[in-house]
């Protein structure tokens, strides 16, 4: 098992301006350089992507991303503290939510994993099933839900869906949340790798034993 490349992300919901959200402003104030990397595309409204080190910024009219390029505890909490300043400097743009995401990917699940996730009833004895989604809504606490989407392709891989969805009201709402739970993009991050490895036994593949 392992992480799906790019699926790592915190996304803040709202509406924002992307005038404001420039390569030169986003260099100066969310990545405190003079040159980062920015990528686009030929497709029309597409947004320009910035990037610098580990780091990936997507900025649209609907949300705003920080996509993670390295899983480690440092990247995590720089992208925490980034979505933290942005807001901070922002703090009139109206937003509603923000939300963790990770995907993982289980390329030959074991029959065991692969029977528990097919559902037997008359449908099964007209079509071929070509996939599986079972999605769960999950209350993680008090303001953040997870909703856990798996997916059967094929019945050959199955692809796990964390996303760690905070409902907030305003600025000040997302401030204190952050200030009240510090590192919560890391934690979510290793609480996503323990249900894997609770409820389903589980374990990325980066951090198995060489025993």
């Amino acid at each position: 098992m392992h992480i799906v490349p790019g699926s790592l992300t915190f996304v803040i919901a709202g509406k924002w301006n992307k005038y404001i959200l420039s390569h030169n402003w986003v260099a100066l104030n969310i990545f405190k350089e003079k040159i980062i990397d920015v990528e686009f595309s030929i497709e029309p409204d597409v947004p320009f992507r910035y990037h610098k080190g580990n780091i990936r910024f997507i900025p649209s009219e609907q949300n705003v991303i920080f996509q993670a390029l390295n899983n480690d505890k440092e990247t995590l909490n720089d992208i925490e503290g980034k979505a933290t300043n942005l807001i901070s400097l922002l703090n009139i743009t109206p937003i509603s939510a923000f939300g963790i995401n990770i995907k993982f990917i289980e390329p030959n699940p074991k029959e065991e994993l692969l029977n528990s996730l097919n559902i037997m009833d008359k449908i099964n004895e007209n079509f071929e099933i070509k996939s599986t989604i079972i999605k769960r809504v999950l209350k993680f606490s008090k303001k953040t839900e997870l909703n856990l989407t798996l997916s059967l392709i094929d019945n050959s891989e199955i692809f796990f869906d964390f996303n760690f969805h905070t409902r907030i009201n305003n600025s000040d709402e997302f401030k204190l949340f952050m200030n009240e739970n510090p590192n919560f993009f890391f934690k979510m991050f290793q609480e996503s790798k323990r249900i894997l490895n609770t409820s389903f036994n589980l374990i990325i593949e980066e951090e198995k034993s060489d025993e």
